[in-house]
């Protein structure tokens, strides 16, 4: 088995266990979507040659990152507890002076780190699977 086909197999809480959060609560829950739709986002930049294993894929996985939760805030909101994304650390960001109050926001900043972490994960797999080696 490749390392991709490895991927594409993983469930929702493999995809969360390599991301760092919590498991989500069912295959079918807002947070369980989350990470699969990230797995396929993940995929597709594979094939469009977006991120390429050993590149430098910085840019293109802090891209999808910032994009991967959702624009409505009752989904959003559940993605957000699912995964557990009120566990993660707000002091790391930048809010460019002062701190937001924007609920909605933060709990995306959230949801961006736990996308950002599965995209890094994913792409390290991938690319000690390309080395010979069998992605963890």
């Amino acid at each position: 088995m490749t390392a991709i086909d490895t991927i594409r197999a993983y469930s929702a809480n493999e995809l969360a266990t390599r991301a760092g959060c919590a498991s989500p609560d069912s295959p079918a829950s807002e947070g369980a979507q989350f990470l699969t739709t990230l797995r396929t986002t993940f995929l597709e930049a594979l094939d469009y040659r977006e991120i390429t294993p050993g590149g430098d894929n910085v840019d293109a996985i802090l891209e999808r990152a910032e994009g991967a939760a959702d624009t409505y805030t009752h989904t959003r909101w559940q993605e957000f507890v699912d995964l557990a994304a009120y566990t993660e650390d707000y002091d790391e960001y930048n809010f460019a002076g002062e701190p937001t109050t924007d609920l909605f926001e933060l709990a995306g900043y959230g949801l961006t780190a736990i996308a950002r972490r599965l995209l890094e994960a994913l792409t390290a797999e991938l690319t000690a699977g390309d080395n010979g080696t069998s992605p963890a």
